[in-house]
């Protein structure tokens, strides 16, 4: 403990400590902790606007607050959003590393979980990919996996982002099987 006060991590981008659960004087003067009396009380305050007036009184919720720190609640969140997204605009830079494990899973250009994937390495100073099947199926689909993962990979071959298919040109194994029968 005494190590983590005296030469404690602090992340690249905001320079705040990367962890919390005890805090220097000086810190926990800098960012008081909200007592929990008055989050409960902000959250359990009545919301300031509801749904449309069109729905039935049974339809409708009340909007769901963001409390800020001061215990005052912000804007009203949005009904969905994709929490990597919201990762990686506001909080760029926080995380020192992101393991993504069964990364074979991104694999695909356009996919949502690949587009997750990769909005939370962006997010992250540093990341690595965990799997015991990097390669399964075809190279287009490995392409945009391994782009992700490594890009000077495929740069260094001369190829881009969109151009999976020359790759495969260039790559990939025509597949020829032979069956034998015993005669």
């Amino acid at each position: 403990l005494t190590w983590f006060k005296d030469k404690r991590r602090s992340c690249a981008h905001c320079r705040t400590p990367l962890w919390t659960d005890a805090r220097i004087t000086a810190t926990a003067a800098k960012y008081p902790q909200l007592p929990f009396k008055d989050w409960s009380q902000a959250v359990d305050a009545e919301p300031i606007e509801e749904a449309p007036q069109s729905r039935t009184r049974k339809e409708r919720r009340p909007a769901v607050r963001i409390v800020n720190a001061d215990g005052t609640r912000g804007p009203a969140a949005p009904d969905s959003f994709s929490p990597y997204d919201y990762w990686r605009r506001f909080y760029a830079g926080c995380c020192a590393f992101v393991e993504i494990d069964e990364s074979h899973n991104l694999r695909g250009q356009s996919t949502d979980i690949a587009h997750s994937g990769h909005l939370a390495q962006l997010a992250s100073q540093t990341y690595g990919y965990g799997s015991g099947t990097h390669y399964g199926g075809v190279l287009t689909d490995f392409f945009a996996y391994w782009f992700r993962f490594n890009p000077r990979f495929w740069q260094r071959l001369g190829l881009g982002w969109n151009e999976a298919e020359q790759a495969m040109r260039r790559y990939g194994v025509v597949q020829t099987i032979t069956k034998e029968f015993e005669s």
